[in-house]
């Protein structure tokens, strides 16, 4: 099934109709009369997108809208409104109130089926969040500081520079923002611009759509421009331009012709939807990176660090070159935090992590494993050069005393280091390719090993195994 609709309409042959046309295209529909009887079923079965006739017998759609946003605030549950020819105003007055969008009778079976598509996608791709199903966030991670928000940016491309700008000046005075004009011949400098525009509106050229469908597809397949806001404006009412248009990746149509005010509802709209859609990624790429990074140091933390390994050793296997693990550990670290304090500890540890970051290359990994242990992941690496390596990180934490807390107190701070090699012979006797949880305790097991070796040799020294050590 492409998804659950539900059919509001007094009139029983409309419904009989539009279902006929819905349910070969694999959706699952329901049908009620009257608003009321439309609530009711959607407490039973919540249906994915509403179409509803712009007047019943118990109101209007723009009372359906509302009545939904009183039953669950925090759902936007899209409403297509059908009206009858010509009633102009009635498109307005369904933006103001949060329509998804108005057809006008008689449907197009084609632009019906994409405009279906194009909102049913959408909500797919920006999932609404149960906000009052979680519980309290606690102090401290409360929703961010949005600070300074840049206004957004707003763009028409034409085929022809002057319909652009005319289209331009009307939006600007209806939206009282600036509204860029581009030719499309020339727009690709607004797209690779350090921060493209927002939204962009797309007149298509009935007579020879190509070109501005083209750029559609552009939009949506580059990725500083995939999540640009894209409204198309086809120049002729007829064709299927408009569909096509929709399929190809273009958030909303406008029928023609060209009328500013309508147009600037449904950017509006848009907008709203794409701050809402910018917000959830952004949270989304946050949670990931809180989830796999050590929030005092900013190195990566264990639940990154091991599946790495696992990556970093099936290379090795494809590549037949060798991998180094090293473990290290601050020598005495338990001195600090008895003799300053945890917060001087934690200071030591930062500059500690910073240390061996700046030592190691760019295609090494580095990670807290816990309390004052790293982990180092050097992939690629000729055995010969592990000493070596592992000695530039010992001397990159004792080379300079380390600063204690905010006075002018140092205190000098040793790492000991084990490092082992893979595939080295104790390693890999035994251990299958595909045993792969078995190979990384291996290895881990080995670097730690080599670590006690350092510890008990008195410390801040560098233990090799399985390599030229």
């Amino acid at each position: 099934m492409q998804g659950r609709l539900l059919i509001l309409d007094p009139v029983l042959t409309n419904r009989i109709l539009l279902n006929a046309v819905l349910e070969p295209a694999c959706y699952q529909v329901d049908q009620a009369a009257t608003i009321t009887q439309g609530l009711a079923l959607i407490r039973q079965a919540p249906p994915d997108l509403i179409l509803a006739a712009w007047t019943l017998p118990d109101g209007t759609a723009r009372d359906l809208r509302a009545a939904l946003d009183r039953v669950d605030p925090d759902r936007v549950l899209p409403v297509i409104a059908i009206a009858r020819p010509g009633d102009r105003p009635a498109r307005r007055a369904a933006f103001r109130a949060g329509l998804a969008d108005l057809l006008v009778c008689p449907l197009d079976e084609i632009m019906l089926q994409a405009r279906l598509r194009s909102i049913l996608r959408a909500q797919v791709s920006t999932p609404a969040c149960d906000f009052a199903a979680q519980p309290a966030l606690p102090a401290g991670f409360g929703e961010p500081d949005e600070g300074f928000v840049l206004p957004d940016r707003i763009a028409v491309v034409a085929e022809d520079a002057a319909t652009a700008r005319a289209w331009s000046r009307a939006l600007t005075a209806r939206m009282q923002r600036p509204v860029a004009a581009h030719a499309l011949a020339r727009c690709q400098v607004a797209l690779s611009a350090a921060r493209p525009p927002d939204t962009i509106v797309v007149a298509v050229n009935a007579a020879r759509p190509d070109p501005a469908l083209r750029l559609l597809s552009d939009l949506r397949a580059g990725p500083e421009t995939r999540h640009i806001a894209v409204i198309a404006v086809p120049t002729d009412p007829g064709g299927t331009c408009a569909a096509r248009a929709l399929d190809l990746g273009a958030d909303d149509v406008m029928p023609a012709p060209f009328d500013a005010g309508e147009l600037a509802l449904r950017i509006d709209a848009l907008l709203r939807r794409k701050q809402q859609s910018d917000r959830l990624r952004s949270t989304v790429r946050d949670g990931l990176r809180a989830a796999v990074i050590d929030p005092m140091t900013g190195l990566y933390n264990r639940r990154y660090a091991l599946p790495y390994l696992v990556q970093a050793l099936r290379q090795a296997d494809r590549t037949g070159q060798g991998v180094a693990v090293m473990m290290a550990d601050l020598d005495h670290f338990k001195r600090i935090n008895d003799s300053h304090g945890h917060l001087a500890g934690d200071a030591v540890l930062i500059e500690a992590a910073d240390r061996l970051r700046a030592a190691l290359d760019g295609a090494d990994m580095l990670a807290r494993m816990g309390g004052e242990e790293f982990l180092i992941v050097l992939p690629d690496t000729d055995p010969a050069s592990v000493p070596a390596r592992a000695e530039d990180l010992r001397r990159a934490i004792n080379a300079r005393p380390f600063r204690i807390g905010t006075s002018a107190r140092t205190e000098a701070v040793t790492v000991s280091i084990g490092a082992a090699f893979w595939p080295g012979q104790a390693l890999h006797g035994g251990i299958g390719e595909g045993d792969e949880d078995e190979r990384v305790a291996a290895i881990l097991n080995e670097a730690d090993q080599a670590l006690y070796m350092s510890k008990h040799a008195g410390r801040n020294k560098v233990t090799v195994v399985g390599a030229a050590a």
